[in-house]
């Protein structure tokens, strides 16, 4: 009987889950938070067992460039990938290989002792060969960009001297119907000129009549206000008439009972 397999849990290892957690953050990444939230949602992870493995698994990818950290804290897929970090790898192996060949060739039959100065020269030339591979790394990236550079300017003379060129053909080599386009396109520009200066004048006497029309309404509005009045000292002069008419038929009607009286 063979041993019995553990069965995984669906979704992957921790690695993809994380990863195709992250690439829900696009552009701007997620943050840590988030991503436990993320693999909460979906169910295939449990967090509250798992917080300290999750961290390691996320560190792992960091260093191993499959996920970079960005301002704020947020992580976010590496758009170039983990291709650099594993070429350095290659070549690091293969001169460690070098070295212990060599090594082994220089003493045949017998072991060599290993001393303290014999330690320490090896770390000053490590050392050594450190700063000159540096150094030539500096060099190499200074020599590509003055490359670069050199490129570019002499990209820009040429584009220049092309237009130039082309300027100049254009200038020398007039057939009639070009003339006569010239000579069309001078009218129009003079025409839209004219155009441009009517327009101008055209929107003063825009805003003069604006402003008579607004004196105009505020004219309106005292007129209205001025009828009102005018309505209202009407009806005080009605009320008035009406009241001197009583009044007098008052008036007659006592003159009339008078004469009766006095006979």
């Amino acid at each position: 009987m063979s041993p019995r397999r553990r069965s995984r849990k669906r979704g992957g290892a921790v690695s993809n889950l994380l990863l195709n957690a992250i690439s829900y953050g696009g552009m701007s990444g997620v943050t840590f938070t988030g991503l436990r939230k993320v693999l909460k949602a979906n169910g295939h992870y449990d967090m509250a067992n798992n917080r300290a493995r999750l961290r390691l698994a996320v560190h792992r990818l960091v260093a191993k460039k499959y996920v970079v950290r960005t301002r704020g804290r947020r992580l976010k897929i590496n758009p170039y990938g983990p291709r650099r970090w594993r070429r350095r790898r290659r070549r690091r192996r293969r001169r460690m290989r070098g070295r212990r060949r060599r090594r082994r060739r220089s003493t045949p039959g017998r072991r060599r002792k290993r001393g303290r100065r014999r330690s320490r020269r090896r770390r000053r030339r490590r050392r050594r060969k450190s700063r000159r591979r540096k150094s030539r790394r500096r060099r190499r990236r200074k020599r590509r960009r003055r490359r670069r550079i050199r490129r570019r300017r002499y990209r820009r003379r040429r584009r220049s001297r092309r237009r130039r060129y082309r300027r100049r053909r254009r200038s020398r080599r007039r057939t009639p119907q070009e003339e006569i386009f010239s000579e069309e396109k001078e009218v129009f520009s003079e025409e839209k000129e004219v155009f441009s200066e009517e327009k101008e004048v055209f929107s003063e006497e825009k805003e003069i009549f604006s402003e008579e029309k607004e004196v105009f309404s505020e004219e309106k509005e005292v007129f209205s206000e001025e009828k009102e009045v005018f309505s209202e000292e009407k009806e005080i002069f009605s009320e008035e008439k009406e009241i001197f008419s009583q009044e007098k038929e008052s008036q007659e009607a006592q003159a009339e009972e008078s004469p009766e009286i006095s006979t």
